[in-house]
């Protein structure tokens, strides 16, 4: 139950973030991709803000953000390789997922 509670919010918010801003998950799919391309190991933290810096609008819910590496995962770009420590403060130090790239080309 917990799981599918968590499922059905975040593709409410990025459904929500589609309507306020066209297209934001195909958007927020591509950076993930030039990421998982151009990075062997990375966070969606890693992403959201290398997007957000380069013109991904801030989506209304961050819980958005929670679908994008799952349908990169379902593509074949990128696996679970770890954990480590959230920067942003606001995260309060909490573990996020480390991906690693299935599809890196190499610096």
């Amino acid at each position: 139950a917990a799981r599918t509670a968590r499922d059905r919010g975040m593709e409410a918010a990025t459904a929500h973030a589609d309507a306020v801003s066209k297209a934001w998950r195909d958007r927020a799919l591509a950076f993930y991709h030039e990421f998982a391309v151009s990075k062997p190991r990375f966070t969606t933290e890693d992403v959201r803000i290398f997007a957000h810096n380069n013109g991904l609008p801030v989506p209304p819910d961050g819980r958005a953000w929670g679908t994008i590496p799952r349908m990169a995962a379902h593509r074949g770009w990128i696996r679970k390789a770890g954990k480590a420590t959230a920067r942003d403060p606001a995260v309060h130090m909490n573990e996020v997922q480390v991906w690693g790239s299935l599809i890196y080309k190499g610096a």
